[in-house]
């Protein structure tokens, strides 16, 4: 079950830190099929149905996708890559001890039972700092989101409030126009009528969108 699920978590925070959706999307839907056929073991494991062989299959491929994915990545995102390797490193030096010992190449002793235990034991403050990282990662491009949304509204608030006069000075020659010539050319109302419905339009349209952007300041 520890195997499974170590699979499954392994598999699972190197997709959430590496991100390779959008360099290599048929090869992150086959890291994904990885993840959930290691969940499924894990489940199954606790009725006893696979067979230590299995699991150990199932670790050289979980630990191969990694590997593979971690070399892909090291193109796109380096630095993020890079730490992957390292974590990634000692797990593969505890699966050769694990085998090793399996098939009798190393004697049955403390360092070569437990050496998994330990190993993983002193990856908790590297995989706790990887996803410290991504959490800073994800909280800076949320502030440059912030930011940008921040200048968005402050630019349309300007130009709306700078519409207001030109609309207001259109609006007052058209008047002072229908007036002089309501009684010479009366066929012009219909036209003054649309014109004065389009400016009508266009202030509904800058105070709703003023107010609107009143209400998310609050």
């Amino acid at each position: 079950f520890s195997a499974f699920a170590a699979g499954l978590s392994g598999v699972s925070l190197y997709l959430v830190f590496l991100q390779p959706k959008q360099y290599y999307p048929r090869f992150t839907v086959f890291c994904q099929g990885v993840a959930a056929l290691s969940g499924t073991g894990a489940v199954a494991s606790l009725a006893g149905f696979p067979s230590p062989l299995m699991s150990g299959f199932g670790a050289i491929l979980v630990l191969g996708s990694m590997f593979v994915l971690t070399l892909l990545m090291i193109r796109h995102r380096f630095v993020p890559a890079l730490l992957m390797l390292i974590l990634f490193l000692p797990q593969v030096l505890t699966l050769f001890l694990q085998i090793a010992r399996n098939f009798s190449l190393l004697p049955m002793t403390f360092w070569t039972t437990h050496v998994w235990a330990i190993m993983s034991m002193l990856q908790i403050p590297f995989v706790a700092l990887v996803v410290m990282l991504r959490v800073r990662a994800q909280e800076k491009a949320y502030l440059i989101e912030q930011e940008k949304t921040r200048l968005h509204r402050d630019l349309f608030s300007m130009v709306a409030h700078e519409l207001r006069t030109p609309l207001a000075v259109v609006s007052s020659a058209i008047a002072n126009i229908e007036l002089q010539t309501a009684e010479s050319n009366p066929e012009l109302a219909p036209r003054f009528l649309r014109a004065n419905l389009g400016l009508s339009r266009l202030n509904s349209l800058i105070d709703n969108a003023l107010a609107e952007d009143r209400l998310l300041d609050k």
